[in-house]
């Protein structure tokens, strides 16, 4: 949800009370990293008051870490998310799931020295069907490899014998383009993910668009 993640942290070895607050944030795994941050500030601060805490868990913000752009008039419903290896793109589906996402537009990609072979099959695995995939380059700075991503995505298609369909675009702004035009379009969320900076050509453009959005 837009608002946030309600947790409840009890460690009561630590804290007087358990925490209660709103994460920013979505997924089991800053559910883990909430907590942990707790701890280490109660240990270092054993003093500071579980209230100053919780204020500071809700205040919490990470860009590109499952970062959600609520629909506009010129924009679909978008997610963006950094991870780039298998077990943080895992933990991205299952966030997708979670949150009931059955059905998505997805732009992809990656550098060059990533397990694209662990990390492709997870999206034709994924409760989460992803009707139109955009498969590009991650910018114009990290080297990727286009045709290992073309023919992995290929393949995963004709082994699941999924109607996804797959847009290959070496130009990752084009491809950006394109998957906002498609997703606003058919009114489905578009889930952009695979590389930091591919997350980062993507905001750029949103800002483009709308020159207020908050980055």
């Amino acid at each position: 949800k837009k608002d946030g993640m309600k947790i409840f942290l009890d460690i009561d070895k630590f804290f007087d009370r358990p925490l209660k607050t709103t994460l920013q944030l979505y997924g089991e795994f800053q559910v883990l990293n909430a907590a942990l941050a707790a701890l280490v500030v109660k240990s270092i601060f054993p003093d500071i008051s579980e209230s100053i805490i919780e204020q500071g868990l809700n205040k919490t913000h990470l860009q590109a870490r499952f970062e959600i752009i609520e629909k506009t008039d010129l924009l679909p419903k978008i997610i963006i998310d950094g991870a780039h290896t298998f077990r943080s793109l895992n933990f991205t589906l299952e966030t997708l799931e979670a949150m009931k996402f059955k059905k998505m537009n997805l732009i992809f990609s990656c550098a060059a020295d990533k397990n694209m072979e662990q990390m492709i099959p997870l999206f034709f695995k994924s409760k989460t069907v992803f009707q139109n995939i955009f498969v590009t380059l991650p910018g114009f700075i990290k080297q990727g490899n286009f045709p290992q991503l073309k023919k992995l995505f290929s393949e995963s298609v004709n082994k699941h014998k999924t109607k996804t369909k797959c847009f290959y675009n070496e130009n990752c702004l084009e491809a950006i383009k394109l998957a906002i035009e498609s997703s606003k379009k058919n009114n489905l969320p578009l889930l952009c993910i695979g590389s930091f900076y591919l997350a980062s050509e993507l905001k750029n453009e949103i800002s483009s668009m709308i020159p207020n959005q908050e980055n």
